[in-house]
């Protein structure tokens, strides 16, 4: 299901990340670093999203901020479907199989 453009999240990823957009933006950062997890929290304070890059499983997370989306990178995660020079292709397929209305629900649950 894809990210309805007239839903509260994807006003606040347009105010966020602007025209390049969340999932643009989550495949960047997934594609800058090794392994790890890439996490959107929402943010309910300033009603906005934070994007960061969790190496391991611990160090960068930002604690007290729900998370509303989390991008498995470690190569466990797309070694039995891609090799890892195919990171890119997971992360393709992963964003092709999402269900929106989970991630939009998380959201609209903090904000």
């Amino acid at each position: 299901m894809p990210l309805k453009a007239e839903g509260s999240l994807a006003k606040a990823a347009e105010e966020k990340y602007g025209e390049q957009g969340l999932i643009a933006h989550v495949k960047e950062v997934a594609g800058s670093r090794g392994i790890g997890w890439v996490v959107v929290y929402a943010d309910p304070d300033a009603k906005t999203l934070h994007t960061v890059f969790v190496n391991d499983h611990e160090l960068g997370q930002l604690a007290g901020l729900p998370i509303i989306l989390a991008l498995d990178v470690w190569e466990h995660a797309f070694m039995v479907d891609y090799v890892p020079a195919e990171k890119k292709n997971y992360v393709d397929a992963f964003f092709a199989n999402l269900n929106w209305s989970v991630v939009e629900k998380r959201f609209d649950a903090t904000i």
